[in-house]
């Protein structure tokens, strides 16, 4: 009978329990595996990893770890490293069996093979690999709802007391190398030098090579490819970047690292330019957007400042910030903020994977909408997914990259959007009593006029404001044609005169026909339609021209050189294709121009809720008891001459009062 080996099977780890009230957490050491080792490493190939499971209060002033910031591909396999518990001494002879997600394997590998070969990385000294990481995948029991909803809650203090955070984007590609030497070396005067401008610093050091030839698309080539990585679309990752010192996280790609703050260097440097962004090459321009963390880093120092003071950061603001990125539950889109967010949101949002997602985002968005107003309706995606049986009021978090825009309340002077005025101006056109019940006291306890009502199991919100007018026609398809909008702006700007001839003439025919019959909403209806295309957003705050009637006199098209006329044109599609992305172009019954959501449709409701900065469309509900109040949530709107607070005016002269509106 033939001699065989036995095949070694090995025991699933399981995870010792963690004491909340000694504030214990996990850390992970490890080793590369093979099939001979001398002097402590693997000789030959490598085949796997090991390590060591170590229980540490994050009270002991002696802890010590690195902090890993990753991203991992849901739906990928697992693969299963060897594991056993350390308590000053091995506990156990034999290691034990964890599966961990593919990515986060490879990624310990990657960094155990280094570690072996005695190969370091660029700056070993400040992120080498360390005996001891923090890594979520391994260092929280994912099996347990428990004590998953306490660590993430800690996860604040966790990357506070790491000495350094690992970002780690993957292995090294053709050029990556190439884009983290080009961000480790950004020239301070690099966007003087683009345009031919005097330099913003005189005492700035010498330009590195890697910086010098400012018409090299390559190194801007290199670094939209690194800012494609899955890492730059979480919505975990903006805490994470957030909690350490700026001095202590380190983008690692490869063996090649820099810090993360010389990106937010870049993009707010990019900033100071933006009166000229119009000039720069298109691959200069173009190379942050799209990239969900890219308008984190546009507020990050106002982000840190606010931490720094103790005040934390507004959870609205943060969501509307990570509303692009994505997340494994849709839960995370609120989780993954809060430990950046104020004391006041944490103590009301408790970080809870026990009970149903459902109940938890009523919940959650029931104390944003009392706190922050109607605005909180905004956070949700603009194409709506039924993954729940869920409120229409409820925004839809989602779970992947979003690409739909939210309506900014921002006019073309800077200044906010203020469609619901102030308290004085609702006063002027008289309240009304609430008819809802109002339900228990919110958690908190309830701070000034309440604004709001829900049903006692938060499925229907009360509000009050003013309905304005119909939806006439809704046309998602109508901005589709872009190249012909952009060919008749340029006709009409005296750019490319015959370009776009049919195609005014054809604008001019639907803004002509637009409303009933004598009806005169603008005065120029075709600057109305321009206008509303950027939802009227030229101004002080993106530093461009105000859009003025390019036929008027005065106008700055009559003017302005042809450079000029094209710098501000191209700016006029950007600013086109960023507000419409996702959105249809509406007519209401009297003749207002609009953005609405891609599902608004005629006999939708366009109306001007208390708290809500923007226009809402909302949809009679065909529901039982009082149907006259009940309305489906559809989205936020841009409706040109009603964004500014002009409602009040037009209510008291069409005698109109505050109505009461339940959204279900």
């Amino acid at each position: 009978m033939p001699f065989s080996l036995p095949i070694l099977t090995w025991k699933s780890y399981k995870y010792q329990r963690l004491d909340p009230e000694k504030r214990q957490i996990r850390t992970f050491s490890f080793n590369a595996v093979g099939k001979e080792k001398h002097a402590g490493r693997v000789r030959g190939e490598i085949t796997g990893i090991e390590g060591f499971m170590h229980t540490e209060s994050l009270d002991n002033p002696r802890l010590s770890f690195q902090a890993i910031s990753y991203a991992w591909t849901k739906g990928k396999p697992f693969k299963k490293v060897q594991v056993r518990d350390f308590k000053g001494v091995q506990t156990g002879r034999s290691y034990k069996e964890l599966k961990i997600p593919e990515d986060v394997y490879n990624m310990l590998l990657h960094f155990a093979t280094l570690r072996n070969n005695g190969v370091k990385g660029g700056r070993s000294r400040a992120w080498g690999m360390t005996s001891r990481l923090w890594i979520d995948q391994i260092c929280i029991n994912q099996k347990d709802p428990k004590e998953k909803s306490w660590q993430v809650g800690l996860m604040n203090e966790i990357y506070g007391k790491a000495d350094n955070t690992l970002i780690w984007l993957g292995f090294p590609s053709a050029d990556s190398d190439l884009a983290i030497d080009f961000v480790e070396n950004f020239d301070w005067n690099y966007y003087d030098r683009v345009l031919g401008k005097p330099p913003h610093f005189p005492g700035a050091p010498p330009v590195h090579p890697t910086c010098a030839d400012v018409h090299d698309p390559k190194p801007w080539v290199a670094l939209r490819a690194l800012l494609s990585r899955t890492w730059w679309t979480r919505t975990w990752i903006i805490q994470e970047a957030t909690l350490t010192k700026y001095d202590r996280q380190w983008v690692v790609c490869g063996t090649a690292s820099t810090h993360l703050f010389r990106f937010g260097s870049i993009v707010q440097r990019f900033q100071l330019y933006a009166q000229d962004h119009a000039l720069m090459p298109p691959y200069m321009r173009h190379v942050w957007r799209g990239i969900p963390f890219m308008e984190f880093l546009f507020k990050w120092n106002d982000i840190i400042i606010n931490m720094d003071k103790g005040l934390g950061n507004g959870l609205v603001t943060l969501m509307r910030l990570a509303s692009a990125a994505g997340c494994t539950e849709h839960r995370d889109r609120i989780f993954a903020l809060l430990s950046i967010s104020s004391a006041k949101d944490r103590q009301n949002i408790r970080v809870d994977y026990e009970s149903p997602s459902p109940d938890v985002l009523l919940r959650s968005f029931a104390y944003i909408i009392r706190k922050a107003g109607l605005t909180g309706l905004q956070l949700g995606k603009l194409q709506k997914t039924k993954n729940f049986d869920l409120p229409s009021w409820l925004p839809d978090l989602g779970t992947e990259f979003a690409s739909g825009q939210w309506l900014w309340h921002r006019n073309k002077d800077g200044n906010p959007w203020l469609a619901d005025g102030t308290a004085a101006d609702w006063n002027r056109i008289g309240g009304l009593k609430w008819t809802m019940p109002l339900e228990a006291a919110p958690p908190g306890g309830a701070q000034g006029p309440i604004h709001v009502r829900f049903s006692s199991d938060l499925r229907t919100v009360a509000c009050r404001g003013i309905a304005f007018d119909t939806i006439e026609t809704a046309d998602p398809a109508w901005l589709h044609s872009k190249a012909e909008i952009d060919a008749a702006v340029a006709s009409m700007l005296d750019v490319d005169p015959a370009a776009g001839k049919e195609r005014v003439e054809q604008l001019e025919r639907i803004v002509e026909a637009s409303g009933p019959a004598g009806a005169d909403v603008y005065p120029n209806k075709l600057l109305a339609l321009l206008l509303t295309l950027v939802a009227n957003r030229f101004g002080a705050h993106r530093r461009t021209p105000k859009f003025k009637d390019p036929k008027s006199e005065g106008g700055w098209a009559a003017s302005a050189s042809p450079e000029e006329k094209r710098r501000r044109i191209g700016q006029w599609f950007e600013d086109t294709s960023f507000v419409c992305n996702e959105r249809s172009f509406v007519i209401t019954t009297t003749g207002y121009f609009g953005l609405a959501p891609p599902g608004a449709r005629r006999g939708d409701l366009v109306c001007v809720l208390y708290t809500a900065h923007v226009p809402f469309v909302l949809r009679k509900k065909e529901a039982a008891g009082d149907g006259e109040r009940c309305y489906e949530f559809v989205g936020d709107a841009y409706v040109h001459g009603i964004s500014e607070g002009e409602i009040f005016e037009w209510a008291m002269k069409n005698e109109k009062k505050v109505e009461e509106f339940w959204i279900q």
